[in-house]
């Protein structure tokens, strides 16, 4: 019997959606931006989304040697992969619960 993991494909299906979003968001808030200050203020709906792992990123980010910059590059970068780190563990655990309710109303349960 082939079990089915929830929790991963939960978990890569939020990680790849989040991912499609950040790059269509940035695609229009660099086609209608022309200002760098209006690109800095754009990104903090992209904060928002990412506001657990904003605020562990914070103390960290201060720690990591001086070759990493403050520039927008550098902080998209951040975003990205701590987006895609987040969202993934949000969609596994989400999935992990619907997988374990699932079984529980089939009368097994299955790790």
């Amino acid at each position: 019997m082939k079990t089915k993991k929830y929790w991963l494909i939960g978990g890569i299906t939020l990680a790849i959606l989040y991912t499609l979003f950040f790059f269509v968001f940035l695609i229009f808030l660099y086609a209608n931006e022309s200002s760098s200050a209006g690109r800095g203020l754009g990104m903090i709906t992209l904060v928002i989304v990412n506001i657990p792992i904003s605020l562990l990123l914070e103390p960290i980010v201060h720690t990591l040697p001086n070759f990493i910059d403050d520039s927008m590059f550098t902080a998209g970068t951040l975003l990205l992969i701590a987006g895609i780190v987040q969202w993934f563990v949000v969609g596994s655990i989400i999935c992990w619960i619907y997988g374990k309710i699932k079984n529980r109303q089939r009368g097994t349960i299955l790790n």
